[in-house]
């Protein structure tokens, strides 16, 4: 049966079922909605990568960076 019923990763944490790609370009000021509305899915098996997506903006790149959400694999 594929796939697994409880995949895992390598350190044997459970592999969430969804990814989320969320980027960001010169769109800093939206980010802390985009994470409201994350935290408030009922669905809660998914992973959040936030990028920057060469913003040029200078706020976007700090706000990203000070984000704090058990969920988001990388920045």
């Amino acid at each position: 049966c594929y796939p697994p019923k409880f995949q895992r990763d390598k350190l044997n944490k459970p592999v969430p079922k969804v990814g989320i790609l969320l980027k960001a370009y010169n769109q800093g000021k939206y980010i802390d909605d985009a994470i409201t509305s994350l935290k408030s899915q009922t669905f809660q098996d998914f992973e959040v990568c936030l990028v920057d997506d060469g913003s040029t903006d200078g706020h976007t790149p700090k706000k990203l960076a000070t984000i704090k959400y058990d969920k988001i694999t990388e920045k």
